[in-house]
């Protein structure tokens, strides 16, 4: 008698686990995904150290709570963001502190009606797709074992745990961006600069930045609303038509957003025409290695330009 494959609910894409909220990315799928993720961890180490964070949508610090309780469970250290942080504020705070990964509820750029959850592992990067596939076979595997009940929360465990060791990551991201970008160089260039977070997590991060170094600056919709205003957190040229028209209107210079979770950037020249991210991103690793003298290969995602390949060609560099 043949038996039934049990397949995993849980799929991971290039940059973690999405799903419409209520419907594939629910508090059932949330604890099996993060109790896969827990034995994951704890095969390799016997006490790990993971971060959790999460951005401004609907229900984040719920999930974020129930997956600090789960991971305690498992023996795992934890450490729970205060509020709604950036994924780069993250990822650095992983190198920083010599983390075993972490666990960041967010859905990038995707519409309100998304959730989701990145996991990166102890090099800061987005797990790679060896250690997904191997998140996805444990949830089949408590699925098979436990059946429907394994996402209940009579499986959360019944011991007593807290809320996670609470961590700001705001003071030591910006103190790293301060090391790495020339501020004085803008200020003295003397810009009037509108910032857009899109009611992301980047509010209060790239304004600040900037605003502490005496630039110039106008944020805009840098409240919450897990809406996200109805137009959604991309840095799309359709969504930053406000920030054009913004730029344009206050005499600014350039105006500059971040998508839901601020891994993504989006900029608006002065006469309000939106600027494609991966023309930006040619011209960055051209100034870095030209003017910076950072003298390096060029890495890329698969989604970026072939332009930064060019660019680091020109410079004898490899990619």
């Amino acid at each position: 008698m043949a038996t039934t494959q049990i397949l995993s609910p849980i799929k991971f894409g290039t940059s973690g686990w999405r799903g419409l909220i209520a419907d594939d990315f629910t508090f059932s799928n949330v604890r099996l995904a993060v109790r896969a993720i827990a034995e994951h961890l704890t095969e390799k180490k016997k006490r790990p150290t993971v971060l959790v964070g999460y951005d401004t949508r609907f229900y984040s610090e719920e999930f974020s709570a129930l997956a600090v309780g789960i991971l305690q469970e498992h023996g795992i250290h934890t450490l729970l963001c205060e509020t709604f942080t950036p994924t780069p504020a993250i990822a650095f705070e992983i190198q920083r502190r010599k983390l075993d990964g972490a666990i960041n509820f967010t859905a990038s750029h995707n519409p309100a009606q998304y959730h989701g959850l990145k996991f990166s592992s102890a090099d800061a990067g987005p797990a790679l797709p060896e250690v997904t596939k191997d998140i996805e076979a444990r949830v089949a595997r408590i699925l098979a074992k436990e059946g429907a009940s394994a996402g209940t929360a009579s499986h959360d465990g019944h011991g007593k745990t807290d809320a996670g060791e609470a961590v700001n990551l705001k003071a030591e991201y910006l103190k790293r961006l301060k090391e790495l970008v020339r501020f004085e160089v803008i200020q003295k260039a003397k810009l009037k600069v509108v910032t857009d977070a899109l009611h992301g997590a980047g509010a209060g991060y790239l304004d600040k930045a900037l605003a502490d170094h005496g630039i110039a600056i106008t944020a805009r919709r840098t409240e919450r609303d897990c809406l996200f205003g109805g137009s959604g957190p991309d840095v799309d040229e359709k969504n930053l038509a406000p920030l054009g028209k913004a730029v344009k209107d206050g005499g600014a210079r350039v105006g500059l957003a971040t998508d839901g979770d601020a891994d993504r950037f989006g900029i608006v020249d002065g006469d309000g025409t939106w600027i494609q991210p991966n023309l930006i991103l040619a011209l960055v690793y051209d100034y870095l290695v030209e003017t910076r003298g950072w003298k390096m290969p060029a890495a890329r995602s698969v989604a970026t330009t072939q332009m930064v390949d060019a660019a680091a060609k020109s410079h004898g560099q490899r990619t």
